[in-house]
């Protein structure tokens, strides 16, 4: 699923918007045309995005959804600015209560090579507080396992209650990623965009919900866009492996086909650890009212059914089963 890097791919030429004194904005995006002859690659790179906008809760260190070798980057630079904030001795003096933000900046060498920059600030060295603010910038870091990373991430948080090292934790955070990429042995990513999160983090339970208006990546080769985009990801950490239940909408817009469609799981799509979804249901809408419905029907196998001319009935012929692997590698990133 786009090699499981953290990136959701964007079309470069049209995030571009109207500029200058003309007052102009970017045209609308037509609707994409679904037909039997791309489908299957449209419901593949749908189901890919879906499912790869709920491994962004990884950014908040949850390991939700597999591991993508970029969460390195997040994971690093979160302990790098809470340790930046700890130790700066010009922060030892502000206490809890006070309202003014202190700012700090640091540069530390990357594990395996490379530096990583840290500027914040922050009301309290012990722990986060609405208002603070965070910017992580990379020059070749290298965190090892093949992950190096250029380019910068600067959060806000929005909310905190409960401490970060506590049990009960609820937490709010604006995130802005700026030309960041991520290059892996044999693969990469450059990303761009902006999402916010809500985090709620109890011993036996995990809920993420994110959202944003632009979420773009490209891989040098293959390029998608996911905007307006929302997804809810609730994991049962009781249970082994962790059972996961993910929600999504948005439109997408990819390099792999012509124009925009719009998705949602109308029904909520069903996880098993690191597996892909075993229950729920993925609707794809494009022009006309044409449809095509993704629903998993196991771990291993996923049924698309379309209708393409619209009138709420799967076509004659249009019910295709096919295995995961063979649907999400309709998408060539």
């Amino acid at each position: 699923m786009y090699k499981r890097i953290i990136a959701l791919a964007a079309c470069v030429a049209v995030t571009a918007c109207g500029g200058g004194g003309s007052g102009g904005g970017s045209a609308p995006t037509a609707t994409a045309e679904l037909t039997v002859d791309n489908s299957v690659q449209i419901a593949g790179a749908t189901a890919d995005a879906a499912l790869f906008s709920s491994e962004f809760d990884q950014l908040a260190n949850l390991g939700v959804l597999g591991s993508p070798g970029g969460v390195a980057v997040a994971q690093a630079g979160g302990e790098a600015s809470v340790t930046l904030a700890r130790k700066t001795s010009q922060l030892q003096a502000i206490t809890s209560t006070s309202t003014t933000l202190v700012s700090v900046s640091e540069s530390n060498d990357c594990p395996l090579g490379g530096t990583m920059s840290i500027s914040a600030e922050i009301q309290n060295p012990e722990t986060l507080s609405s208002g603070d603010n965070f910017s992580l910038s990379y020059a070749d870091c290298d965190f090892g396992d093949g992950v190096l990373a250029n380019g910068s991430i600067s959060f806000r948080v929005t909310s905190m209650q409960g401490e970060l090292t506590g049990d009960n934790v609820q937490f709010g955070f604006d995130l802005q990623i700026a030309n960041l990429e991520i290059a892996e042995v044999g693969d990469g990513a450059t990303i761009d965009g902006d999402i916010s999160m809500s985090l709620n983090l109890t011993p036996t339970a995990t809920t993420v919900s994110m959202s944003g208006s632009s979420l773009s990546v490209t891989d040098g080769v293959d390029t998608i866009m996911l905007s307006d985009f929302s997804t809810t990801v609730s994991a049962d950490l009781g249970a082994f492996p962790e059972s996961i239940t993910l929600e999504s909408s948005g439109f997408l817009m990819s390099s792999e086909f012509d124009g925009e469609v719009q998705f949602d799981t109308d029904i909520a799509l069903q996880v098993s650890g690191e597996g892909n979804p075993t229950a729920g249901r993925l609707r794809i809408t494009g022009a006309d009212g044409a449809i095509i419905t993704v629903i998993p029907l196991d771990a291993q196998n996923v049924r698309v059914e379309l209708d393409l001319d619209g009138d709420n009935a799967v076509d004659e012929g249009g019910t295709l089963d096919m295995s995961w692997q063979e649907l999400l590698q309709q998408d060539s990133v």
